[in-house]
């Protein structure tokens, strides 16, 4: 069988997933770190934002996705996104369910002349060079 389990656990897996504030307790993560284990879980990272969840001291990531490992072979690359908040104290996840690798095009950027670059001496060779490069479009 395979399970992915996301959402708001409640703690951290170390101090590192949290920011400001006093640290959280050594024996809770270590425990939560264990119920991971014994369910054959593996967080699945995030893309995005560290924290999900904030108030107005501290920065916390308490919401993950995990995954058991039949799942991670079916779906390898899939990923979780950190979304921004919107209403809740917490940012959603978007989890990219995905067995194949997702290729995104994108837009090439647009080129911009700047004016200093025609008072470099190489200047009409690099012009020159790229006047001759075969071109398509």
């Amino acid at each position: 069988m395979s399970w992915l389990v996301a959402g708001d656990f409640n703690e951290t897996l170390s101090n590192a997933d949290k920011s400001r504030g006093p640290p959280r307790g050594a024996a809770p993560m270590a425990r939560f770190r264990q119920a991971l284990v014994d369910c054959d879980l593996a967080d699945m990272g995030f893309s995005g934002s560290r924290f999900t969840w904030a108030n107005r001291f501290t920065k916390e990531r308490l919401d993950r996705a995990c995954r058991n490992p039949t799942w991670g072979n079916m779906f390898p690359c899939s990923r979780v996104l950190t979304l921004p908040l919107s209403r809740s104290d917490h940012n959603p996840l978007l989890v990219e369910v995905n067995s194949e690798l997702v290729v995104t095009h994108r837009t090439p950027k647009r080129f911009r002349f700047e004016e200093m670059w025609a008072q470099h001496g190489d200047c009409p060779n690099v012009i020159q060079k790229g006047w001759m490069m075969p071109s398509t479009g």
